[in-house]
């Protein structure tokens, strides 16, 4: 809302516009999980949203056009619920159903736990430099950063966690 406001001077209805873009963003690639994964490996879909939603955040802090943040902020919350979507997928194939509740649970007081804490450090971060756009576009930057080290990890080789299918040949 901040940096609409400041950044594109989005009044209270383009506020509600842009909410809804994120919306659409989101809907649509929930639909397109299925296809895509279809077409790409875990390590693909995942990191390849992680890191083109640092672009895009990025991006963002470089325009100044209300028409242009649209696509962006529906691009980037699709993104978003395309990972949460692939991660969660993921963890329900590879974790007993057993432990599935306490691996689901802890995992959401981390993530749970970690966002006001990044809330707080990115306000005190605009608050200081008095910069809503070079604190987004640095959180861009941090996020396609840490991605690519991260596709340098097992997670970037994660199909090899998957159970694969079964051919039905005996």
């Amino acid at each position: 809302m901040l940096f609409a406001k400041e950044r594109l001077q989005a009044s209270d209805p383009q506020l509600g516009l842009l909410y809804s873009a994120q919306s659409v963003g989101v809907i649509v690639l929930s639909l397109a999980a299925g296809p895509l994964r279809k077409r790409c490996s875990f390590s693909q879909l995942v990191l390849g949203a992680m890191m083109l939603n640092g672009v895009l955040t990025a991006g963002l802090a470089l325009t100044r056009w209300y028409g242009a943040a649209i696509p962006l902020l529906a691009l980037r919350a699709g993104l978003m619920m395309l990972f949460n979507i692939s991660v969660i997928s993921l963890r329900q194939a590879i974790v007993p159903n057993d432990m599935l509740g306490r691996v689901t649970s802890s995992l959401n007081v981390l993530v749970n736990a970690a966002a006001p804490l990044g809330s707080l450090i990115g306000g005190m971060s605009i608050d200081r430099t008095h910069n809503v756009a070079l604190v987004f576009g640095i959180i861009g930057l941090l996020q396609f950063v840490i991605t690519v080290a991260f596709s340098l990890t097992p997670l970037g080789r994660s199909e090899r966690c998957l159970p694969q299918p079964e051919t039905g040949l005996g």
